[in-house]
């Protein structure tokens, strides 16, 4: 992060993505809007960026778009990755207790949130969802620059009004006013609250919102955001990022939403060192209430049975993949979706299900 800060971002007007959830979509939103709209942005994204089938690029315009991480920044730098990068437009997407390996609670990460608040000029700006109470707290313990509001569930400086509950179509209002209508192949609020954020930014940086609209009309998902990895016979095969209960509770949120599915089979496991910990499991087994039936790779580190029992969501404990691809060709029919949710390899599950649906299809 040093290095950026001093080699590539010291070049350009930065604009930097935070928070717990989204950071990687809508920096892709924000560098892809700036693209449409004849910027030449530089722009580093932590993920695969299929609208431009890369995660980096200098650029040649004003502005770098970054993902701006709050974990350390290296072994002997113990500050987090955003104290480097100094952004005249700051994004604060959400903030939740994570990264359980180097923070205590929830109240570390806010002082670390509130010191990246001081790093923005005096003429910058911080765009934040309205009704966030973690960042809410931040925010009243002193802010420096510009502060816009976004929210999907009233008034704020960018609010949006859903005209269909997947959020495939919405409206924006800035400041009261109308001005767009996004129609795109995206599902879920939280995407249409990472479209808010992307389109506050890009307005900064002189994108009219009816421009930054149809741009992000053909923005494509970044990998392993929802991405489908299989669809035949009406079955259907999902590769997710979710590795934290919200993340998870709005996943599942979005695809019953969309109803593109009669039913939804879960398939996680706990990858991450906060949920490896089980400092999560509690909320885990809410967020997972949602789904008609849960499979899920058993944690080593906690009991996970105790937690979920009483569970409305029919779940099941698995020793390994290759129990879990067994269970699901067992249960799956015409009309699911398969939805696998882990930051990590998940020891290569999403390969051992394209082989065995593709196969239980064309025997069928």
């Amino acid at each position: 992060p040093q290095w950026l800060a001093e080699q590539v971002l010291s070049s350009y007007k930065v604009i930097a993505v935070s928070g717990t959830h989204g950071k990687t979509t809508t920096t892709s939103m924000v560098a892809w809007i700036l693209h449409e709209a004849g910027f030449d942005p530089g722009f580093l994204i932590g993920g695969v960026d299929r609208s431009f089938n890369t995660s980096a690029r200098l650029g040649k315009g004003d502005w770098f778009v970054i993902e701006a991480d709050e974990y350390d920044s290296a072994f002997f730098d113990k500050r987090p990755k955003f104290m480097h990068y100094r952004p005249e437009v700051a994004i604060l997407n959400n903030l939740e207790f994570d990264h359980a390996d180097i923070y205590a609670n929830l109240a570390e990460i806010q002082k670390q949130f509130a010191y990246f608040l001081r790093t923005i000029p005096s003429h910058g700006l911080a765009i934040k969802p309205r009704e966030d109470k973690a960042l809410n707290e931040v925010l009243a313990s002193g802010v420096y620059s510009s502060v816009e509001e976004c929210s999907t569930q009233g008034r704020a400086d960018w609010s949006a009004e859903l005209l269909e509950e997947s959020g495939q179509s919405f409206k924006v209002y800035y400041k009261g006013q109308a001005v767009a209508h996004i129609e795109w192949s995206l599902i879920g609020r939280f995407n249409v609250e990472n479209a808010l954020a992307a389109m506050a930014a890009t307005r900064r940086a002189g994108v009219s919102p009816e421009v930054a609209a149809r741009a992000l009309e053909g923005f494509t998902p970044v990998k392993r955001r929802l991405e489908v990895k299989f669809n035949k016979d009406g079955l259907t095969l999902y590769d997710d990022f979710a590795h934290h209960p919200t993340a998870i509770s709005k996943t599942i949120e979005a695809l019953k939403k969309s109803k593109r599915h009669q039913r939804i089979l879960a398939v996680m496991e706990f990858a991450s060192f906060t949920m490896r910990s089980g400092v999560h499991g509690n909320a885990v087994a809410k967020a997972i209430s949602a789904a008609d039936s849960a499979f899920i790779l058993e944690p080593q580190d906690f009991n996970i049975h105790s937690i979920l029992e009483g569970s409305p969501c029919s779940y099941t404990l698995c020793k390994n993949t290759e129990e879990i691809v067994e269970l699901i060709l067992a249960q799956a029919r015409k009309g699911d979706a398969i939805l696998v949710m882990s930051n990590r390899g998940f020891n290569g599950i999403h390969g051992q299900l394209i082989q065995a649906l593709d196969k239980v299809c064309s025997d069928h």
